[in-house]
């Protein structure tokens, strides 16, 4: 079992201790991060689990999933539907998750 966490620049926005265990790993979860201004909110089954403050991320930043930027931490399991919206914020409070598809508007 592990723990979410946001990690950006060389810190954590929502720290693993910070974050809610993962506890049913035989179980699908919906994972969701967003921003919106300046604060960082991680959901776990559309429940809010964690806030931070979230760095300027520029074009350079990586983006990784299932490990850190260095290949460590990393996550075991499976990983599927990876959604990223440029300029919305899509969550702020805890939200009832899409049993469908996402839309693409």
């Amino acid at each position: 079992l592990g723990q979410l966490y946001i990690y950006a620049n060389s810190a954590y926005v929502i720290s693993p201790t910070s974050a809610t265990l993962c506890s049913t790993p035989t179980s699908w979860h919906k994972v969701a991060y967003s921003v919106t201004s300046g604060t960082g909110r991680l959901f776990l089954d559309g429940v809010l689990i964690g806030t931070g403050t979230q760095p300027t991320v520029t074009y350079t930043s990586r983006i990784s999933l299932g490990a850190d930027y260095n290949g460590a931490e990393r996550f075991v399991g499976n990983l599927a539907n990876f959604r990223y919206t440029l300029g919305q914020s899509r969550y702020t409070v805890s939200y009832t998750p899409l049993t469908t598809p996402f839309p693409f508007a």
